[in-house]
This record gives structure tokens, sequence and C-alpha cells, in this order.
């Protein structure tokens, strides 16, 4: 499976018996799957299709679905007069029918509307509400390239980061134990082998290495994800949050100005992917 974005639009239109029938779907971001309907009637057969339909297909994200004139051309709504006559028969023997009953009295009565349908009208508005469907699937495709894009390009800008520090790191540790030589030699009580120590301490206490190693792997476990058959944008958020963990670890232990400057233009560019992974289903 391509990486697939949560934002899309849809659109698709028929006419059947002089009638305009459409279906309108609107997609955007949402931790769970959320689909709402506007209809002209609640119990529209088509509503339950539509639902059952993007549940097989889609597995987050907010989706509001518009079906216009679809009751008056495929459906036509009567009282179920069984039903109508047995409730009739119970309230008259109970005494508790005085007067007509009224579409208030009946509407909530689970089976007292009976709906009919035609079969060929219901194919074709079946047909019109998947093709509206797979064209939100292909919009949400399209625009999960594009995110995959971006995603790669700012990993590899990471990549480029973690190098530089990586390259960086000897030459730190050597002036961290100049510098720190310098000092201590100017204190007498202090042996060079003591020196030494307390240099190699102060090294071990701002290694980084750690974290480097950490930040490649979870990279390295990004562009896999990519790869993969799934849905994506779950595991991807939990991969930046370990990133962000490791490279905010990673800039409080470096006092090189240079590193110290690389390390928060990597949390940017994590924060950034953060933002993008939060597109992705």
């Amino acid at each position: 499976m391509s990486v697939e974005s949560m934002t899309g639009f849809s659109f698709s239109k028929a006419s059947i018996d002089d009638n305009d029938i459409t279906c309108e779907i609107r997609s955007v971001n949402s931790k769970f799957l959320d689909i709402t309907f506007k209809t002209s009637h609640k119990s529209n057969i088509f509503e339950v299709y539509a639902l059952s339909q993007l549940k097989k297909i889609f597995s987050r994200g907010k989706i509001e679905v518009k079906l216009s004139n679809f009751d008056q051309i495929a459906q036509k709504i009567s009282i179920n007069q069984t039903l109508l006559k047995s409730l009739r028969g119970e309230l008259k023997e109970n005494h508790l029918l005085d007067q007509k009953l009224n579409f208030g009295d009946i509407k909530d009565i689970p089976g007292i509307f009976v709906i009919d349908s035609k079969p060929q009208k219901v194919t074709k508005i079946k047909r019109l509400i998947n093709n509206a469907i797979q064209n939100l699937k292909s919009a949400r495709l399209n625009e999960g390239a594009e995110l995959e894009g971006i995603i790669l390009g700012k990993s590899k800008k990471l990549d480029k980061i973690v190098e530089s520090i990586s390259k960086m790191t000897p030459l730190i540790n050597k002036n961290r134990v100049q510098t720190l030589q310098k000092k201590l030699s100017q204190v007498h009580s202090f042996t060079n082998a003591e020196i030494l120590l307390e240099a190699s301490n102060h090294i071990i206490k701002h290694d980084i290495s750690e974290e480097l190693e950490r930040i490649g792997f979870h990279l390295r476990e990004i562009q896999k994800l990519l790869k993969k058959k799934c849905d994506h944008g779950k595991h991807l958020d939990v991969l930046l949050q370990e990133l962000l963990r490791e490279m905010n670890t990673l800039s409080v232990k470096v006092d090189n100005i240079k590193a110290k400057k690389l390390a928060i233009d990597g949390r940017i560019l994590i924060e950034e992917l953060r933002e993008q992974a939060q597109n992705i289903q």
C-alpha cells in the first residue's frame, strides 16, 4: 500500500429519470475513522451502503458524505399497514386510542415505514457511490505520494545533520580534553593521570554516540515503513516521537556551538515531519 493522505475530495454525478443524482465526499484528518452524512432522509438505504463501503476501504479520517436526490429517485416510502392495524387494535383494546393517530405518534416506531426500491436504479446509484469512493481513494493516494516525497526529503536532510555531527565529534572531544587539561594543569594538586581521568569522565558525560545511533536507526525504520503495505500514520507518529526525544537529548549534551545549531536544525525538521505525519492514514 502506498502512503495515503487523510485529506481528499471527490464528486460523482449521474442522471436518472431526468434527475441529477450526486455523491460528494470530503475527507480531512482524524485520529480515527469518523463518517457523517448529509441526506434528506435518515432511513436512506444508500447511506447504509456507503457507510459499509467506506469502512472497507478507509481506516482513518473524518469523512463527510453528501447524498443528493437519492430518496425521491430510487425509493418509495409507504406505511406498514399490517403493523399500523396491529397498533390500532392494541391501543383500542387497552383504551388508549381516543383520537386519530398522526405522524408524530408513529414516526419513531421501528418498522412502521416500508422502503421499496427499483433494483435497476439501486444498482446505478450504488455504482455512483462506488465511483465517488474510488475517486476519494485516488485523491488521498495522490496527496499521499506528495507527502511521502516530503518526508523522504526531510529524512535525508536529517541524515546529513547526523553525519555532520558524527564527523565533528572526535574533534569536539579532542578540544574538550585540551581545554580541560589547560584549566586543571594550572592547579598544581592535579596530576597528569588525574587530569586525563577527569577529561575522560567529562567526555563520557557529554557522549552522544548512543543518540546518534538511535537517530540513525529511527531514520532507517521510517524509510522501511514507507515501503511496507500497511497504514503508515500511527506507526510513523511513534517513530517520530522517539526521534524527537533522541534529538532533544543530543542537543542538551553537545556544548559545541556548531553541533548545537545542527541539533536544533534537526529538531525543527523532526517537528515538521510530525506535522506531515498527522495527514497520513
